[in-house]
């Protein structure tokens, strides 16, 4: 399958949807948790009654192409065109593999790259569809191991090469003379805390939406991105459960780097040799993934440069 350009989303064969969570069906359409009613005909009304369980669009496809007499080409574009656009105002979540998502990317990175230098309005809006779950405990785990799986996998097939060529590394170390299995447990662990950081993230954002009373809505996951949602709240409130995301992060990391030391002995860890070396860096650059939440390069850090801004410029106006 070709990505489509003209579509607010790329929805895969093998794709499947069903209503997220807090939509409900109303007469005349669909009302989302903040009670905004979203008209839909008949047909779409239909199509929503039936995405109360999940549902497989491709099925759904040849069974409306048979009763309508139509092409299936012609109706698949129709239905996936009309469930992204629900899907882009968070009524509709959609499931697909994030294999085959990032797989797609790959085989046609250059297509895509023409096409931003011909015209970038080409790509805009482009973007795989969301996951959403509930906001309970379960789902925020369910979702940061779905969005970080790719990285799980890397670290898998990374251990497999080191203890496949036998890789070693030097330490002070002298009671255990084999170091390749403290190696595997080092490089395995960085890749299996990327989405416990991710998780605390993610807790982080909702234990500090909880204390303030602001009621969480969902959690979102996309291939490599996992998230809250909550209603628009007051403004320091905002600025605190944004802020609360990465400073819980970074203290889960510092948390590990805590255990790390109390774990070893003294005389091993005051000795900088390259296994204890190579678990400070990791540690350190998990920390930093965290501090760039806080930059505004992630939709955090844009959250707290704009509320801080609004901030600045009331003040100035004040002046």
């Amino acid at each position: 399958m070709d990505l489509r350009l003209d579509q607010p989303t790329w929805v895969l064969p093998g794709a499947a949807y069903h209503l997220a969570p807090g939509v409900r069906i109303v007469p005349g359409g669909l009302a989302d948790e903040a009670g905004h009613v979203y008209p839909l005909n008949e047909v779409g009304r239909l199509l929503c009654r039936i995405g109360r369980e999940p549902t497989d669009i491709d099925t759904l496809v040849d069974g409306l192409a048979e009763r309508s007499q139509r092409p299936v080409p012609d109706v698949r574009t129709e239905l996936v065109g009309f469930l992204s656009a629900l899907g882009s105002r968070g009524l509709l979540s959609i499931h697909q593999s994030f294999a085959r998502e990032t797989w797609l990317v790959a085989r046609q990175l250059p297509m895509l790259l023409l096409a931003s230098r011909i015209d970038r309005s080409l790509l805009r809006g482009t973007r795989f569809p969301l996951r959403r779950y509930a906001a309970t405990p379960r789902a925020l785990v369910r979702g940061c191991l779905e969005a970080h799986q790719s990285v799980l996998w890397i670290g898998v097939l990374v251990c497999l090469a080191l203890a496949l060529t036998r890789s070693r590394i030097e330490t002070l170390n002298r009671v255990t003379a084999d170091t390749g299995p403290a190696l595997l447990l080092v490089v395995l662990g960085f890749f299996l805390l990327v989405p416990v950081t991710a998780m605390a993230h993610e807790f982080g954002h909702v234990y500090a939406a909880a204390r303030l009373g602001v009621a969480c809505t969902g959690c979102y996951v996309r291939r490599g991105v996992a998230g809250v949602t909550y209603p628009t709240a007051r403004r320091g409130a905002a600025v605190l459960i944004t802020l609360a995301g990465p400073l819980s992060g970074i203290a889960s990391v510092v948390l590990v780097g805590c255990v790390w030391m109390l774990a070893k002995p003294f005389w091993i860890l005051a000795g900088i040799d390259q296994l204890g070396l190579s678990v400070l860096v990791a540690l350190a650059a998990l920390a930093l993934m965290q501090a760039l939440a806080l930059t505004p390069i992630t939709r955090d850090g844009r959250t707290i440069l704009v509320h801080v801004g609004a901030w600045f410029m009331e003040g100035r106006s004040r002046c």
